[in-house]
This record gives C-alpha cells, structure tokens and sequence, in this order.
C-alpha cells in the first residue's frame, strides 16, 4: 500500500498487520521445519516497531488472532456465500480469488496477476459457474483506495453475480469513500478503519521467503516458476514507493530488515536442526541463487549496505 502523501506530510497512522506466524506455521509443518517460541517472535515485532518509529510519528501493529476473529464476527451477519481476496485471515469454506499485485522482473507495475498460476479469467469462469445468479460477501485484507475492490466487483457483476455486501480486515477513509461513490448500494464493513493513514502494510512483506511475502514477481498476468517475491528493502523490492519509507533513510531501513531476516532464518534453522535452503521456500526472493546458502546471502547483502550508513 502507498498513501502518496509527501515525505514530512504523514498525519496518520502507519499500520502493520501482523501475519508472519501464521504463514509460517503453514510452510513450516509439512517440510518438516520447527519455528522457534513467541517470545522470540515478539522481540522481532518489537524490533520492527522501534525501527518504524523512527520515521513514522505513531505505527500501530494489529494482532492475527484479533483481525481473523473480528473478520469471522463480521461475517456471521449473513449467510451469503465468501469470496475472498484474502487468504491469511478468512475462515476456511470461502471461494478464493487468487488475485494480487504483479510487477517484472525490473520492479515495474504491470497490474493486477494470478497468485496461483490460473488466470484470473479462468478464475472468474469458474466462479461463475458456480455461483451464477447468487449474491455473496466479498472479503479482503485490506481496502486502501477502493481500485482492487471495484475491479472485482465489476467483474462479478459481469459474470452475473452479484456482491450483497464488501467486507474488510482494514479500511482507510480513502477507501470507504471510493467505494461509497461507485457502489452506493453495497453496504462496507470493517474490523478496523482508519483516517488518516500513512500507509498499511503486512508484515510479511518486511521478510524474504515468507509465503506471499512482497510484490509477487510475474509476467503475462501469471507468476514466474519458481515463485518469485520482490519484498520491501533492498536489495530485493522498493522500499520507497511500496512501504513509505523516507528516502534518505532506505540504506538504514534495509540494514535492518536484512538483520531481522537473518535472525529469523538463522533461528529457525537452528530450532529445526537443519538450515533453510532456498529450495525450501515457498516465494524464493529476487537476486538470491539456490546454488548459495541462504542466510549466506542476507548476510552479504547487509555487508554491502552496511559500508554506505
């Protein structure tokens, strides 16, 4: 998410929705890999905070259990059918719309791509398929300006289904205002909302290897093979323009991550018994080799932006 708000102008929160635990657990079980306690995982969100605080005026960071609970209370209120964008925190039985951000392998926007390696055209087919005729609840993480919930709407509608209410984890006023104008009779709801905001992102997208992790990196409309994520510092996504991140302070900014990341790697290494490889991820990072040792690499990345602080 990107507020486009001018550096020294943010009046609003920066929110981080919490998220890593969860997507690691789901990697970590079936490969065999153990992740280490919470309260390692809670000086990691700690570090995280004190970090953004230094460019940020006030960052809140939401907890998975609250978001995935009040996102369950918020849909008890219909019985419609879900279809969801979201996939970390929606209840199992929705329909997912396996929809994201996509950009080349030069880190240029090239839209709206499969997540999953299936059109999004084939997608909406089946969707329709199934749900032709019927109303449901649309579902997402986050609605920052309105765009991505408004294609999807439209498309829907073209495929003669059509949505009775928007639900979402987050909403800017930005967002709910956008929607509001284009769809005034669909009713919008929210676990959290915020106005102003400086920007939302999750917390995924600070880590590499993380499932889901950044920009997911495509061509076409469909993802690279392997899986391949550009996240949200250096050298790997920008930092900038993806997470409103000062300009002068992204060196700094991406020292840290990189140090968190190896921790985090390193430390699970350690709990498992065995390194993590980048064969064992499920989004490999841009710019990292599988012919190389992974923590290796974070390593000398942060010695190279380590000479330029």
């Amino acid at each position: 998410m990107h507020s486009h708000e001018e550096e020294g102008e943010h009046r609003g929160i920066y929110v981080v929705s919490l998220d890593q635990t969860v997507l690691l657990d789901r990697w970590a079980r079936p490969r065999g890999f153990r992740l280490p306690d919470s309260i390692f995982f809670q000086e990691l969100r700690g570090a995280l905070k004190e970090e953004l605080q230094r460019y940020f005026h006030q960052v809140e960071m939401l907890d998975e259990k609250e978001l995935r609970l009040g996102l369950q209370d918020q849909l008890h209120g219909s019985s419609d059918p879900v279809i969801s964008l979201d996939s970390v925190y929606t209840p199992p039985g929705a329909y997912l719309l396996e929809s994201t951000r996509m950009v080349d392998i030069h880190l240029r926007d090239i839209g709206k791509g499969s997540r999953n390696g299936i059109s999004l055209a084939s997608q909406y087919e089946a969707m329709e398929r199934c749900l032709h005729g019927k109303s449901v609840q649309l579902v997402d993480d986050v609605m920052f300006g309105g765009g991505t919930l408004k294609n999807v709407v439209d498309q829907l509608q073209q495929h003669s289904i059509r949505v009775s209410r928007i639900v979402v984890v987050i909403m800017t006023g930005d967002g709910s205002r956008n929607i509001q104008e284009q769809f005034p009779t669909i009713p919008v709801q929210a676990v959290r909302f915020y106005d102003p905001i400086t920007d939302e992102v999750c917390e995924r997208d600070f880590f590499v290897g993380m499932p889901m992790s950044g920009r997911l990196i495509g061509k076409n409309g469909l993802p690279l093979s392997p899986e391949t994520g550009a996240s949200y510092f250096l050298p790997f996504g920008n930092p900038v323009e993806w997470a409103t991140i000062p300009y002068d302070s992204i060196t700094r900014w991406s020292v840290f991550c990189l140090e968190q990341n190896i921790r985090l790697w390193d430390e699970i290494g350690k709990v498992s018994g065995r390194q993590v490889q980048v064969e064992d991820l499920e989004r490999r990072p841009r710019l990292v080799s599988s012919q190389l040792g992974f923590v290796d690499q974070l390593r000398n990345f942060r010695d190279y932006y380590l000479e330029y602080i």
